[in-house]
């Protein structure tokens, strides 16, 4: 009795509802089917309002966590719903070991057909599995393995949305030099199977290695750096490529100031170079200063640059581009979160004789996300979250203008 009041008392119930609604808008020209191919503008605009429900059950001990989960939702788009299951066991101090499986079926109906277009939606049911095992041989290291098994099955499959399965094996250690240091290395692979022929050219086998270091100085300077570098093969030798990226930051903070300068580039060898896949260089360099004032405002404003070059071609993807980012942070937890940026800039294509079908341009990229905590007593909560992203673009040559508006708005309740 006593172990079952315990066991009781552990567990904890979770209820949140949603309401919600998206509007999508696309701007772009297009040629009218006429015989004097006249061009018109053209305004795509897509809205959904949706509704779910999600509960979670967990139940915790100091030796065994589980936790069962469902989410389901109507909108006007789709029927969807979603249940998943963790369950983790400490057998020994430096042994942990888990399972989990997450499932999601999605049916997309026809009933407000003003609202959405469902035109390329197919119905399907996805299924992962996972085995988790984390090891902690001593205090400094920590060695996470894991494997996964997913399977996508369409109801109705084409050569867009065919059947696939993937099996997903991850190794990840993570190294405490001391409180200020940290490293970590880690392999991956992965094999994608498609159960019809329409995927068939899709299927790959990859292999990835990543590792990474951190370090904080006492002065307020850190530096980081992570390099991955993968193999990926196709059936076809053009898709089959390697890849290497590296990344590092250098940052410097005060009290109320910092200063942070990323750079990141990657390289992509194609097995065979064609006129779709293509050995390419990208590489950035982002330069950030940040000012808080206060305790929950952060204001960022900085330059970037980004270039790209064919490592072999007539260089019709070559470019260069500058930008200038300005963002501004309030974080209140308790009670109101607001975050927007904006990016602009150019691109120039450094050789446009032998490019067609795009212009250099004009960029502007604002996002904006608010959180506003309405209500918020003993276990219960209402909020209101919206997020806005908004992507025009405008073209030396006009016809390739383009412009993409999303828009959403939620109200949470919890309790």
């Amino acid at each position: 009795m006593t172990i079952l009041f315990c066991l009781v008392a552990a567990v904890t119930l979770g209820n949140e509802f949603r309401l919600g609604g998206d509007y999508i808008t696309q701007g772009y020209y297009s040629y009218e089917d006429t015989l004097s191919d006249t061009l018109e503008g053209v305004q795509d605009i897509e809205t959904g309002a949706r509704a779910t429900w999600d509960l979670d059950l967990t139940l915790g001990s100091p030796d065994v966590e589980a936790q069962a989960r469902n989410s389901a939702s109507f909108s006007s788009r789709s029927l969807r719903d979603g249940l998943g299951f963790d369950f983790s066991c400490r057998v020994a101090p430096w042994l942990k070991l888990g399972v989990s499986n997450d499932a999601e079926v999605r049916w997309y109906h026809e009933w407000f057909p003003q609202w959405a277009d469902t035109f390329y939606s197919h119905n399907y049911l996805d299924n992962i599995s996972r085995l988790k095992v984390d090891l902690r041989p001593v205090n400094w290291l920590t060695v996470n393995l894991s494997d996964g098994f997913e399977l996508l099955n369409y109801f109705e499959p084409d050569s867009f949305s065919y059947n696939y399965m993937v099996n997903r094996f991850e190794a990840q250690s993570y190294i405490d030099i001391g409180i200020a240091a940290s490293a970590n290395a880690g392999y991956s692979w992965s094999k994608r199977r498609s159960r019809s022929e329409f995927g068939q050219g899709y299927d790959y086998d990859d292999h990835a290695l990543r590792t990474g270091a951190d370090y904080l100085f006492d002065f307020g300077l850190k530096l980081n750096a992570d390099n991955s570098f993968a193999r990926r093969v196709y059936p076809s030798q053009e898709r089959s490529f390697l890849e290497e990226e590296v990344s590092a930051t250098v940052g410097w903070d005060w009290d109320k100031y910092g200063v942070e300068l990323d750079g990141d580039s990657r390289w992509t060898w194609h097995d065979s170079v064609g006129d779709i896949y293509e050995d390419f260089l990208e590489y950035s360099l982002d330069l950030a200063g940040e000012l808080r004032p206060l305790p929950a405002m952060t204001i960022r404003l900085g330059p970037g640059h980004e270039s790209g070059r064919e490592l072999a071609g007539d260089g019709s993807e070559d470019y260069n581009e500058l930008s200038l980012v300005a963002a501004f942070d309030w974080f209140n937890f308790d009670r109101f979160w607001l975050s927007i940026e904006d990016r602009v800039g150019r691109r120039d294509y450094l050789n446009p004789d032998v490019i067609a079908y795009q212009s250099n341009y004009l960029f502007n990229e604002l996002s904006l996300f608010g959180a506003w905590t309405i209500h918020s007593g003993g276990s219960s909560e209402l909020a209101l979250e919206g997020m806005a992203n908004i992507l025009p673009q405008w073209h030396a040559e006009k016809t390739d203008d383009f412009s993409v508006g999303i828009y959403t708005l939620e109200l949470k309740y919890g309790f």
